[in-house]
């Protein structure tokens, strides 16, 4: 029988055992003896016999005083048995003897472990999170297993369940100790940041220490984008910021913005600003951005469709060109008329510069502008041909009705102009006019050529006709320049073509080198 000991659940103890024999012969008692089997947990002694950790024990029958104690100090399951002898030399049939264990050992509680959930960076989820409890003893068997958890729910989706208590948002928990069984799960169905962890305790009445702390996050709801603008821009660089919050997780390590230029990503960054480089002046892009955090929930798309800065300059063609505005907007315009030809007749004379005009006009995207950049005005070759630059310049003049002995003035330049709404005239809305052409005998006006071009009328009227719409040509005298007003010229001398801008935009005018 065990004499003494601490006892958990019955034959289980967590304390040295003291085992007591008593035989009993009524007329010649001689001795008894005792037996000890088993497999030792644990380094000590069973009465004088040393044991080792992990060694099968079979002590062969020990003398012992009749109402005598030897004591088990060896962690194991043991099985004990006694004999009696008489003087007559009879030995007792096998007794049944008892079993007990020694466990002074506390047990284990494994550190809980996620086994399903879907992650982003380690420890952070953004789905339901299931985490598995155990624990282990090496000598007695487990009795119970606990997990407790702790934390607070968060956010949007801080309302739910918490293994089996209920929890809404922003409510604070702490479940205590609660009893699952070994190798059992729950499930934490709340966002919030979660601490679990749990103990074991075992037959012998042995508490395990805590485990370690599984701490994790869960959070559900992506991060949000409030604005995604342009802060600066270049004819090669487009400046962006991006306003963007998270409330739980906080932003992916490493970078949380995303920048696209179109489908193409250009860079991951943890900064919510970004300059986007290599760019084509005065070209629209499509520019997006997204957002993600650590549990990996990545944000709606955010789109900007914007334009880098410059400028789109426009050659001579001889016809309309076009441009469609990428962003609405204020742009500036600037049109420059078209040079008026020379004469080499009797000395050399230049033709006139063409006008300039700017002004600024707010667009909108996807408007077309319709552009014509005058074509220079003519020399005199000879004969019948000198004819006015592309866009309303004048026929040049000439000396006399013979072909072959014919000598001509310079043309005019054609003007250029800037038209919105349509294509044709009467939709300019920016214009300079072109310059004269160059004459060196004596100033003229003369018959019609085709375009916006001023009539040449006197010589004390250098501007043209304030009205005339015709570029003016015919004998002796030089082109005059299409434009709103076109040039004129005169002896060894021209003068440019004049500007107009309609009352849709702000504007200036050069006009032989003075601004009008």
């Amino acid at each position: 029988e065990v004499a003494s000991g601490t006892m958990g659940d019955e034959t289980y103890y967590r304390s040295d055992i003291d085992v007591r024999l008593t035989s009993q012969d009524d007329t010649c008692y001689k001795k008894t003896t005792y037996v000890v089997t088993g497999t030792a947990t644990g380094a000590g002694k069973i009465g004088n016999v040393s044991i080792s950790s992990g060694q099968v024990v079979n002590i062969s029958e020990t003398d012992i005083a009749n109402g005598g104690t030897f004591k088990i100090q060896a962690d194991g399951r043991w099985t004990v048995k006694g004999y009696t002898y008489d003087k007559a030399g009879r030995k007792s049939q096998v007794a049944t003897g008892i079993v007990v264990t020694r466990d002074t050992v506390n047990p284990v509680a494994n550190t809980p472990v996620v086994t399903s959930g879907t992650q982003g960076e380690t420890g952070y989820y953004r789905s339901n999170v299931t985490v598995k409890i155990s624990g282990s003893d090496v000598t007695s068997p487990l009795k119970k297993v606990t997990y407790r958890v702790t934390g607070t729910a968060k956010g949007a989706n801080g309302k739910g369940t918490v293994a089996n208590t209920t929890v809404t948002e922003n409510q604070t928990i702490d479940t205590g100790e609660v009893e699952i069984a070994n190798n059992g799960t729950i499930q934490i169905q709340a966002d919030g940041t979660w601490t679990v962890t749990a103990y074991t305790h075992d037959v012998s009445g042995r508490k395990s220490a805590v485990s370690g702390s599984l701490v994790f996050t869960r959070d559900t709801v992506k991060p949000t984008i409030s604005s995604f603008t342009r802060t600066a821009r270049t004819g090669t660089t487009i400046n962006v910021s991006v306003s963007a919050s998270e409330t739980l997780s906080g932003w992916a390590t490493g970078g949380g913005y995303t920048y696209y230029l179109g489908t193409t990503a250009k860079s991951t960054t943890s900064a919510s600003t970004y300059q986007y480089t290599g760019l084509t002046d005065l070209t629209g892009y499509t520019l997006k951005v997204i957002v993600k955090d650590k549990a990996g929930n990545v944000s709606n798309e955010q789109t900007l469709k914007t334009m880098s800065a410059g400028s789109k300059n426009f050659d001579y063609t001889g016809s309309i060109e076009t441009f469609t505005v990428p962003d609405t907007g204020i742009y500036k315009l600037e049109v420059w008329g078209a040079e008026g030809g020379y004469s080499f007749w009797n000395g050399q004379a230049n033709g006139g510069r063409g006008g300039y005009s700017s002004g600024s006009m707010e667009l909108e995207s996807g408007e077309t502008l319709y552009v014509a950049v005058g074509g220079k005005g003519n020399y005199d070759g000879g004969g019948w041909s000198c004819s006015g630059g592309w866009n309303g310049g004048g026929y040049g003049g000439y000396y006399n009705n013979d072909a072959a002995t014919s000598y001509r003035c310079g043309s005019g330049g054609g003007a250029s102009d800037i038209r919105h709404g349509g294509s044709n005239e009467d939709n300019r809305v920016l214009v300079a006019g072109g310059g004269g052409g160059g004459c060196t005998y004596k100033f003229s006006s003369g018959s019609n050529g085709w375009g916006k071009g001023g009539s040449a009328r006197s010589e004390s009227d250098t501007n043209g006709d304030s009205n005339s719409s015709i570029g003016a040509s015919n004998s002796y005298g030089g082109g005059g320049g299409g434009g709103y007003r076109g040039g004129a010229s005169r002896s060894y001398s021209s003068y440019g073509g004049r500007g107009y801008a309609s009352a849709l935009i702000g504007r200036y005018f050069v006009r032989r080198g003075c601004l009008l």
